[in-house]
This record gives C-alpha cells, structure tokens and sequence, in this order.
C-alpha cells in the first residue's frame, strides 16, 4: 500500500496525532477508553481509509511484485 499525502508529511503526521487524540477523548464514536491507549487499539479500523480520504490523504492498494512474477512462470 502507498501512502499519498499532497498537503505534505508533516500534515499526514498531524492526522495521525488527531486520530489518536480523538481516540484518547472518545471522539471517534467509541467511548473514551481508560488506561494506556495505542492507535493500534482503535474500536473502528474501517472508518481510517475514509477518515484519511476526507483529509485529502490517498491510499494506493499495490498488488505484490512476487504475484506478478508467478502469474507470468503461469502464463
């Protein structure tokens, strides 16, 4: 996967930042968790494609190079 961000790095790293912000607070449609927080523990991975998208972030689904390679042994 290929991340695509025109605004920049740094604008992609501070939505990562709100993200797990919004996370810690209970903003993301989950209640707020207690204790330790990691991104990883975000309720709804589905919404992060979307969420990045509104943002102007792409997201580029790559097939692998190997798959590549042994569909052409196969042809």
């Amino acid at each position: 996967m290929t991340v695509i961000d025109q605004a920049g790095q740094a604008h992609l790293t501070a939505l990562g930042a709100l993200m797990g912000l919004r996370r810690v607070r209970g903003e993301d449609g989950a209640p707020a968790p207690s204790g330790v927080v990691f991104p990883e523990q975000l309720p709804s991975l589905q919404s992060v494609p979307s969420d990045l998208a509104a943002q102007g972030v792409d997201l580029v689904v790559c097939r692998a190079v190997r798959d590549e390679q042994a569909e052409g042994r196969a042809a």
